[in-house]
């Protein structure tokens, strides 16, 4: 839930030296897809720390935009697709 609303909230964690792979963008990717397919009348979003600036960069890469005026300022931010 993300705002008392039910959504898809795409997640990745990989250790350092498994970063700059690929694998978030590619897992992320199949991700969107099924969850698209499987429940398209939810929102995709993903809820990243500002200083993340990597996890900001494949957001963005994957077409995700800043949703202005949601997470928790200094906390997190809201990216939809």
């Amino acid at each position: 839930m993300e705002q008392g609303k039910d959504v898809l909230n795409v997640y990745y964690r990989f250790s350092p030296e498994s970063q700059g792979k690929g694998f978030a963008r590619e897992a992320t990717t199949a991700a969107i897809e099924w969850g698209r397919k499987e429940c398209p009348y939810l929102p995709v979003v993903a809820i990243i720390d500002p200083a993340n600036t990597a996890s900001i960069r494949l957001a963005e890469k994957l077409g995700f935009t800043l949703d202005a005026g949601s997470g928790v300022p200094g906390d997190y931010d809201v990216y939809r697709l």
